[in-house]
């Protein structure tokens, strides 16, 4: 053969390992993301079967990561993702991410004094001033009631 024959099918199977590469890259890029969108999911249905998630809360977390999970395959139609929709999508995810943080984490809970999971915080909280005179003079001596 040749040299330059040689040399020629070297470069094209360079450039063609080259090209293999790239679609991988932004693959597991593509995967890392839909990975964490998964996991936010199921940190969404932990809450609610916990009870750290009232119904309204898990609404519009759902809401949120289908909004993301939309966005995600709208940028995934090219078979790929550039920087900039990555940097989007990495965005949404965190706020995401401290959305559910925050909801899990306030004083609402989803079963009431008396239900099946135990008392609320602010149910405890409130029992312990019930025999304070302060708290039942400010309680009870409203006009309004």
């Amino acid at each position: 053969m040749k040299a330059s024959t040689i040399l020629t099918a070297v470069a094209s199977a360079t450039v063609a390992m080259t090209f293999a590469a790239l679609p991988a890259a932004a693959q597991s890029v593509g995967k890392n993301i839909e990975r964490r969108i998964e996991r936010q999911s199921d940190r969404i249905a932990q809450g609610v079967r916990s009870g750290e998630l009232t119904r309204y809360e898990a609404r519009q977390l759902k809401a949120e990561n289908r909004h993301i999970r939309r966005k995600f395959d709208r940028f995934c139609r090219d078979s790929r993702l550039d920087r900039f929709e990555r940097k989007r999508l990495t965005k949404l995810l965190r706020v995401a991410n401290d959305n559910i943080y925050a909801e899990k984490h306030d004083a609402e809970r989803r079963y009431a004094r008396g239900g099946r999971r135990g008392h609320d915080r602010h149910d405890r909280v409130s029992e312990r001033f019930d025999d304070a005179p302060w708290y039942n003079y400010r309680r009870y001596t409203r006009r309004w009631r």
